[in-house]
This record gives structure tokens, C-alpha cells and sequence, in this order.
């Protein structure tokens, strides 16, 4: 991890990480008719919390 990158560029990073893996995972997601709610939301939470964990 570059120790010098801005708080800028953290928060671009972040936003560009969002969107691909809302893509990787979103589009995947409304294919799957038979899956379950509860599935689709603990893959969310599974997402958000390795998203949060690699910007700290």
C-alpha cells in the first residue's frame, strides 16, 4: 500500500471500488431468481465489510 497517496485519492479509489463490485456483484444478482433475500443481503454485508477493511 503507497503510504503517500492523498485523502483524495483514497476517497476515488473507494468510489471506483464501489462501482465495479456493485456491478460484479448487482448484475449477477438480479439473474438469480430462485436465491434467496437473505442470501442477496449477507453477500451485500460480505462486500461492505471487506470494502471497509482494505481502505484501513
Amino acid at each position: 500500500m503507497k503510504k503517500d497517496i492523498t485523502q483524495k485519492q483514497r476517497l476515488i479509489a473507494a468510489k471506483v471500488t464501489i462501482v465495479i463490485l456493485g456491478v460484479l456483484y448487482g448484475a449477477p444478482g438480479l439473474l438469480v431468481k430462485d436465491a434467496s433475500i437473505g442470501h442477496l443481503v449477507a453477500l451485500a454485508f460480505t462486500v461492505a465489510v471487506h470494502l471497509h477493511q482494505s481502505l484501513f
